[in-house]
């Protein structure tokens, strides 16, 4: 996750969990023992998915990025690991019947 200020950050990015949901983002990581929950809402959010820009393949490598703009305006970057790709693409709703 980039775009929250952290002193356990790596090159502006933090290991941890993410829960998506309808309505949020949900970020948690385990920092020193203690478990860090930040959540971003994503009521007016534009959501993007693609690869790493030039600066970031340094940390990433070739990982996709999901990209976060907040209705306020904030920014963030969610780098998706190897194998968990497919979390990324949109479902259908499946209605019972279906």
């Amino acid at each position: 996750m980039h775009g929250f200020d952290s002193p356990f950050e790596q090159d502006g990015w933090l290991g941890g969990h993410l829960v998506f949901t309808s309505t949020e983002v949900t970020f948690s990581v385990d920092a020193d023992g203690a478990v860090a929950l930040r959540s971003i809402p994503l009521a007016g959010a534009t959501v993007s998915v693609g690869p790493p820009t030039v600066p970031e393949r340094r940390s990433l490598g070739s990982r996709r990025v999901a990209r976060i703009v907040t209705g306020d305006g904030r920014s963030f970057a969610v780098a998706v690991d190897h194998g968990f790709e497919d979390a990324l693409q949109p479902r259908r709703a499946v209605r019972s019947g279906d």
